[in-house]
């Protein structure tokens, strides 16, 4: 799901002028110049460097991590689409089925057939239209695009490579030393216990963009703690090497059942613990496992 990264890169692309009327900035974080102009990749944060992932690819040259701000949610844009295109697939199937009884001679009422399959196809037709014309828009977040966004980490290079859908920026590149861990720069932005991933950012001062750039990557936790080992391990990689880190075990490309359970399983977990009620445990039975 690129809910997140569609809103994100919408808000960045307003117009100047209309950003001005709207009273907006180009980016909203309260960070000093000194907390900006920083190079948080020399500096180390954690101990325990862990790789949580899941990654794709680790070799002596880049490794590539899975993206998104919103994996956990992945399935809900699929069943609000599966209810939305059965609009048009049941009203054609009907329209069909009464014309081919009316063809074979199946129906004795003739001038109720044709209605029915005017009626039928009148329904079909506009609702197939605003399913290509407009509601593509929202199924194209999760349907029939890249399954993953993929964030690629090249230590020869020393650059950061997302690759995203053109919709939510399109495929971008950083130099590796712009970087600045989001969820943990600062002791005010501390956002563990928040079922998020780990955020990275790119500000306008360092890159030259005219506006700043996030990705997340790896799993949602809620531990706080998890950013900065994950964080840390991938600072190493690209400051030193693969060796001396633990190797990640490497996931698939292809859609596995597991990684769309595990993602709702784990949120149920942490809130039946907080509520650990009959209800509670009936209102969290995972739906969206896709």
């Amino acid at each position: 799901m690129y809910i997140g990264e569609y809103l994100s890169w919408l808000s960045s692309s307003i117009r100047s002028s209309t950003r001005k009327k709207m009273g907006m900035d180009y980016f909203s974080g309260d960070m000093t110049l000194s907390e900006v102009a920083k190079d948080y990749t020399k500096e180390s944060v954690s101990n325990n460097p862990r790789p949580i992932g899941p990654y794709y690819a680790y070799n002596d040259r880049y490794l590539e991590i899975r993206g998104g701000m919103f994996e956990n949610f992945r399935g809900i844009v699929t069943w609000i689409s599966l209810v939305i295109f059965f609009i048009p697939y049941s009203s054609g199937n009907l329209g069909l089925t009464i014309l081919l009884k009316l063809y074979n001679n199946e129906r004795d009422n003739i001038a109720s057939g044709i209605f029915a399959i005017t009626f039928f196809s009148t329904i079909f037709l506009v609702s197939l239209y605003l399913c290509i014309r407009y509601f593509r828009y929202v199924y194209r977040l999760e349907l029939f695009t890249i399954r993953h966004i993929r964030v690629r980490f090249n230590r020869v290079t020393r650059q950061v490579y997302i690759q995203r859908p053109k919709y939510c920026g399109g495929t971008v590149v950083f130099k590796w030393e712009h970087i600045m861990p989001a969820n943990f720069s600062n002791s005010d932005s501390d956002m563990g216990g928040t079922n998020m991933v780990n955020l990275m950012s790119f500000h306008p001062y360092k890159t030259g963009f005219p506006v700043a750039q996030s990705v997340g990557i790896g799993k949602n936790t809620y531990n706080s703690q998890d950013y900065k080992d994950e964080w840390e391990f991938i600072r190493r990689y690209m400051e030193e090497g693969p060796d001396n880190l633990p190797k990640p075990w490497l996931s698939t490309h292809l859609p596995m059942p597991l990684h769309g359970l595990s993602g709702h399983i784990k949120p149920m977990i942490h809130a039946a613990k907080n509520a650990p009620t009959f209800w509670m445990y009936i209102l969290l039975i995972p739906v969206f496992l896709i």
